[in-house]
């Protein structure tokens, strides 16, 4: 994923994985993870993170495990899994620079 339009100040992006339609799966229930920034970058390409695994790729880091089932296998991330019933899934990027967000967007993923 590309990101760009990054605050010059920000040390980190922190992406929190949302099902919307799902209130227990709201607010990074599909997972947290931030990407370290390097000094005055304001755009980055942040690698792929890949689902139901806690090996996540070089500069990414899990911030919180997705929400998951009694006998479910965890990881920092997990896809889309509503089984077709048409479920909104989000994607809240930040941009922080310690404990402060210094901007914000929500990318719709789609619906599945």
């Amino acid at each position: 994923m590309t990101v760009s339009n990054i605050p010059t100040r920000a040390e980190s992006l922190v992406f929190v994985y949302n099902d919307v339609s799902n209130k227990r799966m709201q607010h990074g229930g599909h997972g947290i993870v931030e990407f370290a920034l390097p000094e005055g970058a304001t755009s980055a390409e942040v690698p792929r993170v890949f689902g139901h695994t806690y090996e996540v790729p070089v500069g990414i880091e899990m911030v919180a495990e997705y929400r998951n089932r009694k006998g479910e296998a965890g990881g920092a991330y997990k896809p889309p899994c509503s089984g077709g019933k048409n479920h909104l899934y989000t994607v809240d990027v930040q941009a922080w620079q310690g404990d402060s967000v210094l901007a914000e967007t929500t990318v719709e993923m789609g619906r599945y």
